[in-house]
């Protein structure tokens, strides 16, 4: 994003209106930048299949220990965060559990209940 920004701001105002040589230049070069960004989308969604664990025959073993290696890392991120959102569920729990006994306690108190 920041890379577009930048190049846009390169070009003179005048380079959009001005003869058609340049807007086929600036045509090329998005049309460069639109397969250089497919290319990138096409080895992700590579990447993610074999994450997925399909289409690990050509994998050598090297790439497959990475990805072993890759998915054991997020694993942990995310078996720590399944850990936190339990341990935040106990704590509410906790204190719910404490809100009902004391009032528990106040109504026993209330209507003379031992």
């Amino acid at each position: 994003m920041e890379k577009t920004i930048e190049r846009y701001g390169k070009f003179s105002p005048d380079y959009f209106v001005s003869g058609r040589p340049q807007e086929e230049l600036y045509l090329l070069e998005l049309k460069k930048e639109m397969d250089i960004m497919v290319k990138k989308i096409d080895l992700l969604e590579v990447h993610q299949r074999k994450l997925m664990g399909q289409g690990l025959g050509s994998c050598s073993l090297a790439q497959l220990q990475g990805l072993d290696t890759q998915i054991e890392k997020s694993l942990r991120i995310i078996r720590s965060r399944k850990a936190e959102l339990y341990a935040d569920q106990l704590l509410k729990l906790k204190e719910k559990e404490r809100e009902l006994l004391d009032q528990r306690r106040r109504l026993r108190e209330e209507f003379g209940v031992v």
